[in-house]
């Protein structure tokens, strides 16, 4: 696949609009992927670079698919952790659709790219300020939009902090996962600015939400709209854990009451009990089990401490839990709350940010909503 038959198929797809399909012509991806990428072959990272291996680094770039340009935050001898990519064309497309953007609007974008690029031929290079936190991410993006003639002003901080200096802003995008809406973005964005960036929890990934900041200024709510994955935005990334399990401790076994695949598969469940436990990290495993000679699917919990629990989905359901908190009981709780507010699907949830804090809101049910401010402090994500 070339850039014109990826353009195409998003076309054909629905996913790339009539208005942006101008600009995705006028940038293309690969002017703007760095040098070396890295894929993943035979379960370990290979490096991949543009003028030693074109014949895998063009089929790559030009992939719907993300495409990863660093690991270990550029340092060497790291453990392979991906900590910066290039989105899925699929995900760039409705971003920007969703941003409704118009020229000459002001943008502060979190995390720089070739998305950079597609906002500058939409809405001018002087009102696009794009936020880094890596040094050498930074000068490596602004060197590439510089070559292709984008000036974009390049500030290499804490997107957190959002670009005070160039405020108020039409339109805020972000590019990397957060688990809060810091309040600097709602208070640097214009009345009537819209944000949109992809929200997770320690539990699920939810998806891309969109807030609209109303004409006050003072506060933003908003939908998710969009299923989506991305990787943490770097002060919001999950600590590295060191469960303190007493490995002697027998487990409280029981069975589920709820089937623990609505967790692991139904985009609603987990984004609901995921805002309820949001501190509480859960994975979906698959394992070949000699003994049972095929496939065993299950739900590892953990809450970074001294509790864990493990779920088998398939009949009769059993439950493995460990340490002080009984994780999968608390979830079946929130997945019976869920149950009874109308399980709502993940495009009924939303968020809401005022001056009390975020609040995880189901607009399914009437007066189902809670502050999810108590648990990100804990965590200092403010």
């Amino acid at each position: 696949m070339d850039y014109e038959e990826l353009l195409d198929d998003l076309s054909g797809r629905g996913v790339l609009t009539k208005q942006w399909r101008p600009v995705f012509e006028k940038a293309p991806r690969h002017r703007f992927v760095p040098q070396q990428i890295w894929d993943q072959r035979d379960g370990r990272w290979r490096r991949v670079d543009r003028f030693q291996h074109p014949s895998r680094w063009h089929p790559l770039v030009h992939s719907d698919k993300v495409v990863v340009t660093q690991l270990d935050d550029g340092a060497s001898g790291g453990p392979g952790e991906v900590t910066s990519s290039g989105s899925q064309p699929t995900i760039v497309a409705t971003q920007l659709d969703l941003l409704s953007l118009q020229p000459g609007m002001t943008v502060l974008e979190i995390g720089p790219g070739w998305t950079t690029a597609l906002l500058c031929e939409m809405t001018g290079d002087h009102n696009v300020v794009s936020m880094e936190i890596n040094q050498q991410t930074a000068d490596a993006h602004r060197g590439l939009l510089a070559a292709q003639g984008y000036q974009p002003q390049i500030i290499c901080g804490d997107g957190l902090h959002g670009a005070p200096g160039r405020a108020p802003f039409d339109r805020i995008l972000v590019n990397c996962a957060v688990r809060t809406i810091p309040g600097s973005w709602v208070q640097q964005a214009a009345p009537g600015a819209l944000i949109v960036a992809p929200f997770q929890t320690d539990f699920a990934h939810c998806g891309l939400v969109t807030l609209t900041v109303p004409q006050d200024g003072l506060r933003a709510e908003g939908r998710f709209r969009k299923p989506a994955r991305f990787m943490w935005l770097q002060g919001h990334r999950q600590a590295g854990l060191s469960l303190a399990i007493d490995e002697g401790e027998a487990p409280r076994t029981s069975t589920a009451v709820h089937d623990p695949v609505l967790i692991a598969e139904n985009r609603g469940a987990q984004t609901y009990v995921g805002l309820r436990l949001p501190l509480v990290r859960m994975q979906h495993r698959w394992r070949r089990d000699s003994f049972e000679q095929g496939v065993a699917d299950r739900i590892h919990l953990d809450d970074g401490a001294e509790s864990r629990a493990v779920i088998f989905c398939k009949p009769p359901y059993a439950v493995y839990q460990w340490g002080p908190r009984s994780l999968w009981s608390e979830a079946e709780t929130e997945l019976a709350r869920w149950n009874a507010h109308g399980q709502p699907a993940l495009v009924a949830m939303g968020l809401e940010m005022d001056q009390e804090g975020l609040r995880a809101v189901n607009h399914a049910a009437a007066a189902d909503s809670w502050l999810l401010r108590d648990a990100y402090d804990a965590l200092g994500a403010g």
